[in-house]
């Protein structure tokens, strides 16, 4: 039996889809903040599924902060 790992992109995404609008992730780093950062949009942009949740992601007192802002609504009428 093939056990599949789970990305730790799938696994920041689903945290961030469980969260609702208004609340926020925290997360410790150390190095480049600004470039971790930058990481973290990137790699949940990759995932179709994640790219759908409106989210910010800065860097707020030696920590990368992850906040859900809304999820994209297909526009009715297109």
């Amino acid at each position: 039996m093939t056990v599949k790992r789970i990305s730790k992109w799938r696994l920041l995404g689903e945290r961030l889809a469980k969260l609702k609008d208004g609340e926020s992730i925290d997360l410790e780093s150390e190095g480049d903040l600004a470039e971790e950062a930058s990481k973290i949009r990137h790699g949940l942009d990759d995932i179709r599924t994640y790219a759908l949740i409106r989210r910010t992601v800065k860097v707020v007192d030696r920590k990368i902060v992850i906040t859900r802002v809304r999820t994209w609504q297909k526009r009715s009428g297109l």
